[in-house]
C-alpha cells in the first residue's frame, strides 16, 4: 500500500507537499504536457520556420543546408523515440518528460549562440549596397567570417531539442491513455494535438515580431524590414522559448508515476485489447523482445498503412511547413514579419481546428468508421494542394530577367566604369518602369537624393531617372484567397491526426501500445519528416533566380526566387505527397481487422450534446470519472 501511495504522490526531488496532491489529476497533467507541446512546436515548427530565411542570409546557407538542419532534428528524434518507448511501459513518464524540457532549454541556448560569437552583422561584407558608381574600391570587402563554422552550433542545438521531443507524443499520449477514462481519452489527446498546433502559430507571431528588430539591436542601419538584405533579430525567440521551457520543467517532473484512482482504467484497457492471449507474456522491457514485438505490430496491415499515410502527411506538414513562411514571403513579395503574421494566423485556424475536429470524429465514431473517412479527408486536402498555384509575379531584375541596354551581363557597358561588387545585393526599384536593379552601383547612379533614393543613373531608361530602395512590387490581390484555401487544406490534413492515434491504440495489443506509438512516430519521421525538408529545400533551390556569391567564390544564400517556378514545383511536389497519403489511408480501411470492425460497428455513437458538455467540463477542469461511474463500467 505504501508503494502504491508513493507511486501516486505528486512531488519532486523526494519532496511531496500535501498542498500539491490535489493537482495530481488528469486535467493538470494535460495542461503541463500541452505547455511542453506548445514550447516544442513554438521552436521547431514556428520560430525555426520563421527565422530560417534570416539565418540563411546571415550565415550564407542555401535551402538544402537549412533543410538538413530541420531534418536532423527528426532523424535524432526517430532514433531516440523507439529506444525510449520500448522501455516506456514501466518508466516514470512525467519525470522523463520534465528532463526533456530541460534539454529543450539547452538546445535553445545553442541555437542562439552563433549570434553572440559571430560579431556584428555586415551585409555583403563591408559594402552596404548604397555605394555610388565608381565609389566602391575593388569588388567588395569581405568581413573575414567563416560563416559555415557556425552551422555546427545549429546542429548541436537541434540534437538536444530532438532528444527532448522524442517521448512527447509517444509516452505522453500513452500516459494520458493509461490515466484517463476511455470515453474521455480521445478529447484529451485532441486537446494535446490542438495545443501542439498553437505552438507553431505562437512561434510565427513571436518570431515575426522579433524579425522587425535589426539583428544587432541598437546598431544603425539604412535597411528597413522590407529591404531584401534585412536580417531581423532571429535569436531572441529561441532564448524566450528556452527560458519558458526551463521554468515549467519542475512542474512536469512533479507528476506521479500514475495518477490516483486510475488503476481501473488500465484494467479496463487490458480487457478491451485485441489478442488477449498475448497479455500473459513476460512484460519486462528488454531489447531481446524488440524484434518480436515489431513483427507483431507490423503484421497488422491497418497499422502499417495508416502510419504510411500519416508519414506522407508528415512530409507535407514538416517539409512544406518548415518553409511555409519563406515560401509565402517569396510568392507574395512580403516582408519576413508580414509573412510570419499571416502564416501564423492561418496555422492557428487550420491546424488547431482540424485537430479538434479530429478529436470529435474519434469521439463520435468507432475506429473502423474513422478509418473509412480518413481517405476522404485526405482526398479533400489533395485537391486543395492546387492552392499553391496562386502567387504574385516575380520581380523584373535587370541582368537576370531582363538585359541591360547593352546586353544581359550583370555589369554592362552602362556601369562598366562603376567598379560594382558582385558580392553586393541591395535591390533598388525604378518605379516608372517597374524594373529592379541589384544595387545603386548596378543602376549606374552618380547622385543621392536621400539615404534610400538616388538619381542621375546611367542604366535606367525612365524619364524620371530616379530609383528607390526595395524590389518593385506590382499590385497583387491573391493573398487573401491563398490564405483561406491554405487554412482549409490544413484542416483536412490535421483532422486525420487524432484518428490515427485512436486506430493505433485499438488495433494493437495493450502491452505493445507504447512501442506501437514509438514505432509509428519513427515511421513518420524516417519516411516523412526527415526527407521532407531536404526535398522541399532542394525544390526551392531549383527555383532560385539569383544566388549570392560569397567571399571565397562559393554559392551562398538565394537572393531572389522565380515565383512561377516555385509555385509550380511546390504544387507538383504536394500533389505527389498527398496522392500517396490518400492511397495508403484507403488501403488501411480495406485491411481493417474484421473482428474489430464488427464489434466497433455495433457501438452506439455519442450524441453531439453529450460530447459538447463533456468537452466543456474537461476544459473547465473537471477531471476524472466519479467512483460510481467507474464502478458501473
Amino acid at each position: 500500500e505504501a508503494l502504491v501511495n508513493h507511486d501516486e504522490r505528486m512531488g519532486c526531488l523526494g519532496v511531496f507537499p500535501r498542498w500539491l496532491q490535489p493537482l495530481a489529476i488528469a486535467p493538470c497533467f494535460l495542461m503541463a504536457i500541452c505547455l511542453f507541446a506548445i514550447f516544442q512546436g513554438m521552436i521547431e515548427s514556428g520560430l525555426l520556420a520563421v527565422v530560417i530565411t534570416s539565418i540563411e542570409k546571415r550565415y550564407s546557407l542555401n535551402s538544402k543546408e537549412s533543410g538538413f538542419l530541420i531534418s536532423f532534428y527528426d532523424l535524432i528524434a526517430a532514433i531516440v523515440s523507439v529506444l525510449v518507448t520500448h522501455i516506456g511501459h514501466n518508466i516514470h513518464k512525467p519525470l522523463l518528460l520534465g528532463r526533456g524540457m530541460v534539454s529543450v532549454a539547452i538546445g535553445c541556448v545553442l541555437l542562439a549562440l552563433p549570434h553572440f560569437i559571430s560579431g556584428l552583422y555586415r551585409p555583403s561584407g563591408n559594402a552596404t549596397g548604397n555605394e555610388l558608381c565608381g565609389l566602391l574600391p575593388g569588388h567588395g570587402d569581405c568581413d573575414g567570417d567563416s560563416k559555415q563554422s557556425y552551422y555546427f552550433y545549429f546542429i548541436l542545438g537541434q540534437f538536444f531539442i530532438a532528444i527532448a521531443a522524442a517521448p512527447l507524443y509517444t509516452l505522453g499520449v500513452t500516459y494520458l491513455d493509461d490515466n484517463v477514462a476511455p470515453d474521455r481519452a480521445p478529447i484529451y489527446v485532441a486537446v494535446l494535438y490542438a495545443s501542439a498546433c498553437i505552438g507553431p502559430a505562437a512561434g510565427f507571431l513571436m518570431g515575426g515580431a522579433f524579425l522587425g528588430i535589426w539583428v544587432d539591436p541598437g546598431q544603425h542601419t539604412t535597411l528597413t524590414p522590407k529591404s531584401s538584405g534585412w536580417v531581423g533579430a532571429w535569436w531572441i525567440g529561441f532564448l524566450v522559448a528556452g527560458g519558458l521551457s526551463l521554468l515549467f520543467a519542475p512542474v512536469m517532473m512533479s507528476f506521479p508515476l500514475q495518477l490516483p484512482g486510475t488503476e481501473w482504467i488500465r484494467a479496463f484497457r487490458g480487457k478491451r485489447a485485441p489478442d488477449e492471449s498475448k497479455s500473459a507474456r513476460h512484460r519486462q522491457s528488454s531489447l531481446s523482445r524488440l524484434a518480436a514485438d515489431l513483427k507483431s505490430i507490423l503484421s497488422i496491415k491497418t497499422f502499417t498503412f495508416t502510419h504510411l499515410g500519416a508519414s506522407m502527411d508528415a512530409m507535407v506538414i514538416i517539409g512544406a511547413g518548415a518553409f511555409l513562411p519563406k515560401a509565402t514571403q517569396m510568392l507574395f513579395k512580403l516582408s519576413a514579419a508580414e509573412s510570419s503574421f499571416y502564416t501564423g494566423a492561418t496555422v492557428i485556424a487550420g491546424a488547431a481546428g482540424g485537430s479538434l475536429l479530429g478529436g470529435i470524429v474519434s469521439r463520435k465514431w468507432s475506429a473502423h468508421k474513422c478509418s473509412k473517412m480518413m481517405p476522404i479527408f485526405s482526398f479533400a486536402s489533395l485537391a486543395l494542394c492546387l492552392t499553391v498555384l496562386l502567387h504574385c509575379s516575380s520581380a523584373r531584375l535587370v541582368g537576370v530577367d531582363l538585359p541591360y541596354p547593352a546586353g544581359p551581363a550583370p555589369n554592362s557597358t552602362c556601369n562598366t566604369l562603376c567598379n560594382c561588387s558582385s558580392l553586393v545585393y541591395r535591390p533598388y526599384c525604378d518605379s516608372a518602369t517597374g524594373i529592379t536593379y541589384a544595387s545603386v552601383c548596378h543602376a549606374g547612379c552618380h547622385s543621392a537624393l536621400s539615404e534610400t533614393t538616388y538619381t542621375n543613373c546611367s542604366c535606367t531608361a525612365s524619364p524620371t531617372n530616379i530609383i528607390s530602395d526595395g524590389v518593385c512590387r506590382e499590385g497583387c490581390t491573391m493573398l487573401p484567397l491563398f490564405l483561406f484555401l491554405l487554412m482549409l487544406m490544413l484542416i483536412f490534413i490535421f483532422i486525420n491526426q487524432v484518428p490515427t492515434t485512436s486506430i493505433t491504440l485499438r488495433v494493437v495489443a495493450e502491452h505493445e501500445r507504447s512501442l506501437a506509438m514509438g514505432f509509428g512516430s519513427m515511421m513518420h519521421r524516417s519516411l516523412g519528416s526527415i526527407p521532407g525538408p531536404l526535398i522541399v529545400g532542394a525544390v526551392l533551390d531549383v527555383a532560385c533566380a539569383l544566388w549570392e556569391t560569397t567571399c571565397d567564390g562559393s554559392t551562398g544564400a538565394c537572393w531572389e526566387y522565380d515565383s512561377l517556378a516555385m509555385s509550380h514545383s511546390l504544387t507538383y511536389l504536394l500533389l505527389a505527397m498527398k496522392g500517396a497519403a490518400t492511397l495508403f489511408f484507403g488501403l488501411a480501411f480495406l485491411f481493417f481487422p474484421r473482428d474489430l470492425a464488427d464489434r466497433a460497428d455495433d457501438a452506439q455513437p455519442y450524441d453531439a450534446m453529450s460530447l459538447a458538455s463533456q468537452s466543456t467540463a474537461l476544459l473547465a477542469g473537471e477531471g476524472e470519472m466519479s467512483t460510481a461511474e467507474s464502478s458501473a463500467i
